[in-house]
């Protein structure tokens, strides 16, 4: 079989246009074959892109469902060349992507260069070793510029090439997340209890390098060095400065090679997302399972990162010569609310399975892999601490099989679960509602509570509206609980098994009321089966059903603030 090898240049231009110029030589070790070579064309949109061969014939190409197809002509030429621009910084997601500044550029590989496809489904990550036989990779930042590119040894300095021999997935993989970074860091040695860590800072943290930041990078740093056994290995981490007017977290890269990402101190969603991409980081530089990055077990490799980005903070205030508000039981709880209230509000959009993955929406997506996944795995996690020596028992399992390419997801559960494996799954399919296993506040805050969770509304929603458009936004508030109370019991509202309904009202009586009074709406517009795919629909688009409500809200006395709360949500 004929192998190709790649050589990426990459020339960051400093400029107005925030672009970045990618040149992609394919050089063949034979002739083509296939005719045609795919490439992974993620997410990024490539400008002037432009492709020819080395007989100067130009080169075809076309998008086509995130691949980018070349067809080379038939007279077997010595290489094909792509080139073309990528423009880095723009919002995606939650986050910004990369960071475009006149002394710094970062961004990462999945967002500005294309790599060989292979379909994994068809176990096509088996043959990249044999079709790609080296990956080169160059820079053209210009003269006293530094550089940070994954798989460079002692990253933070000027680079003449990388070269990979023998690329596997992992290489690939490690490639496509992590962080390429131009620009004149500062090198910050940070003492930890695993030996120091090499940490590069924006420039723009020239004139004052905030000691709590390096505090709590110092501390997240040595809590994942512990729980994987060692500190990462060749993966600069880069932190980024935000202009004050993004409140937004930029992400230039999280991988097992380089990790670039602005972190604020205090900001608790700042540090919330630098644990995970620390954790993330640490996974993918120690595990080389490639399964776990593809469906059906995509919850096993999000949910635990999740999982202890929630176990880290509590190092925080520990070590980190501060007091954070926020910290593993409160970060567990918040996650408890959100799966205990959509799970049994929505039971036909989030009642999911690892086999939902592949055809899920967004926002159901993101409430299986970040609300779910780690409750999931905090179960396991507290069935597996009843024996000695189990602490970390999902990881430690994993850690002892790294080297391995496809690890059993089943022998895993059946390993660190014992006979308690089938509660596992039947909490996985959604057919058995999760306890909460972890200590109950005497005191809840209801305004707190209706407000994350209408804030968690709004996100699922805004997901959800990216394949649906119609999709309905239902704003969480809690009308007068006494008058919901006594309606329910006049109206007979019952939302769950009665041993359900025990379990979150001993939860939290706020969320047992949203609960109560969702029900009670749907049975007041006639709509008795909370299983309905098409409940939220017609309880919020329907005019009937919209009148209903309203006149049965008046007929219970609200005032009029909760009046004109009834007409906004109409209006959303």
């Amino acid at each position: 079989m004929s192998t190709i090898k790649i050589e990426y240049t990459i020339k960051p231009q400093f400029n107005e246009e925030k672009t970045v110029e990618i040149n992609m030589k394919i050089i063949r070790d034979g002739i083509f074959s296939p005719v045609k070579i795919i490439l992974g064309s993620s997410s990024f949109n490539p400008i002037d892109a432009k492709c020819m061969d080395s007989d100067g014939n130009e080169v075809l190409f076309s998008a086509e469902d995130n691949k980018l197809i070349l067809e080379p002509s038939g007279s077997n030429p010595q290489y094909i060349d792509l080139s073309y621009k990528v423009k880095i910084g723009d919002f995606s997601g939650s986050a910004y992507q990369g960071i475009y500044k006149d002394d710094l550029i970062a961004f990462s590989g999945e967002g500005s260069l294309f790599f060989p496809y292979f379909d994994y489904d068809q176990e096509g990550h088996g043959n990249i070793g044999r079709t790609v036989s080296k990956i080169v990779i160059k820079t053209d930042a210009g003269s006293g510029i530094k550089e940070v590119v994954p798989y460079q040894k002692n990253g933070g300095k000027q680079l003449e090439s990388v070269e990979i021999n023998n690329p596997d997935w992992n290489v690939i993989y490690n490639l496509s997340k992590s962080c390429y970074a131009f620009g004149d860091f500062i090198n910050k040695y940070i003492k930890g209890r695993n030996g120091d860590v090499n940490i590069l800072f924006d420039p723009a943290y020239k004139s004052q390098l905030p000691d709590e930041t390096v505090r709590v990078i110092g501390s997240l740093y040595d809590y994942y060095a512990e729980l994987f056994g060692g500190g990462l290995e060749d993966c600069p981490i880069i932190i980024l400065k935000n202009d004050r007017a993004k409140e937004n977290t930029t992400v230039a890269g999280i991988g097992g090679k380089s990790l670039g990402i602005s972190m604020e101190p205090g900001n608790e969603n700042d540090i919330r997302t630098f644990s995970h991409s620390l954790y993330s980081a640490f996974f993918d530089n120690k595990i080389n399972a490639v399964n776990l990055h593809y469906q059906p077990n995509l919850w096993l490799y999000k949910g635990l990162a999740t999982y202890y980005e929630n176990l880290s903070l509590d190092c925080l205030g520990e070590n980190a010569g501060k007091n954070y508000r926020f910290n593993s039981s409160d970060g567990f709880a918040e996650l408890y609310s959100r799966y205990i209230y959509f799970r049994l509000k929505e039971p036909s959009m989030y009642k999911l399975s690892p086999a939902d993955e592949k055809s899920a929406l967004q926002g159901q997506l993101q409430f299986f892999f970040y609300t779910e996944a780690p409750l999931v795995i905090k179960s396991i996690e507290d069935m597996a601490e009843t024996a000695p020596a189990k602490k970390n028992a999902l990881l430690t399992y994993l850690l002892e099989y790294r080297a391995e390419k496809n690890i059993n997801v089943g022998e895993l559960m059946l390993a660190v679960a014992g006979e308690r494996e089938e509660l596992i799954r039947n909490y996985l399919s959604g057919d058995t509602i999760m306890p909460y296993s972890g200590s109950i506040s005497e005191k809840e805050e209801p305004e707190i509570i209706t407000r994350r969770l209408d804030d968690y509304e709004r996100l699922l929603c805004s997901w959800n509206q990216q394949e649906i458009p119609i999709y309905p936004y239902d704003r969480i508030f809690l009308l007068e609980p006494e008058k919901i109370a006594d309606a329910s019991i006049a109206e007979n509202v019952v939302f769950a098994s009665k041993q359900t309904e025990e379990m979150v009202g001993n939860f939290s009586p706020t969320i047992f009321m949203l609960l109560k009074q969702y029900k009670l709406r749907a049975d007041v517009c006639g709509l008795k089966d909370i299983n309905d795919p098409l409940l939220k629909y017609k309880l919020l688009s329907d005019e009937v059903n919209i009148n209903k409500w309203n006149e049965y809200i008046k007929n219970l006395g609200l005032d009029s603030e909760n009046d004109e709360i009834i007409e906004d949500k109409k209006s959303n």
